[in-house]
């Protein structure tokens, strides 16, 4: 189940120090807490990225209403950077109470219904870390996973790493879209039954 607000990610804001570069860009940033959507480029589309808090499925649903091209939902599964943040600043007690704070990949993707999002595309993110994982996220209605913490981790070994992590992520998606009996992407994103696909997959 969620951990915390269904309607704001704060708590990202909150926990960065004042000093904080990220903190003075958001006060010149014109747009930055004006509610209104990114401003499109036609060649990249907009995109729309939670604060590893999640973004609530309404909230998604409302960025798709206004035309966002893509969005990552972020969710609370991944890295914590309240908690990163409150390590770097004076006072980490904040950061530590709301490591968890937020809504789950899947929570969110489950609850998303994807003929209302138009062409807007939902990327999860957010403890994304095998294939397994990366396939039951399509299967849920992602558009496109995004991982970051297994290729950071092989980054500091070697370049030759990396591209082996993502070699063995892809074999990863590969047995377990056979294991479920799907051959293509395409077959598991637009799949309309998804409930045995959710119950085979972890």
């Amino acid at each position: 189940e969620p951990r915390g607000s269904h309607d704001k990610d704060l708590l990202f804001p909150a926990t960065w120090p004042r000093d904080r570069p990220a903190m003075r860009l958001a006060r010149r940033t014109p747009d930055a807490g004006s509610g209104r959507p990114p401003r499109s480029r036609e060649s990249t589309g907009s995109i729309a990225r939670g604060g590893c808090g999640g973004i609530a499925p309404h909230l998604v649903q409302r960025l798709a209403d206004l035309g966002v091209h893509y969005v990552d939902v972020s969710g609370s599964d991944g890295t914590s950077w309240s908690a990163v943040e409150g390590m770097l600043s004076e006072d980490s007690s904040l950061g530590e109470l709301f490591k968890d704070f937020g809504l789950p990949t899947a929570w969110i993707l489950e609850r998303l219904v994807k003929e209302k999002l138009g062409k807007t595309r939902v990327v999860a993110s957010g403890g994304i870390r095998t294939g397994v994982q990366a396939v039951k996220a399509i299967a849920l209605g992602a558009g496109y996973v995004s991982g970051a913490r297994p290729f950071l981790l092989a980054a500091l070994e070697s370049a030759d790493a990396v591209v082996e992590t993502g070699r063995k992520l892809i074999q990863e998606m590969r047995t377990a879209m056979f294991l479920i009996g799907i051959g293509r992407i395409e077959e598991l994103s637009n799949k309309r039954d998804r409930d045995p696909l959710k119950r085979f997959l972890p």
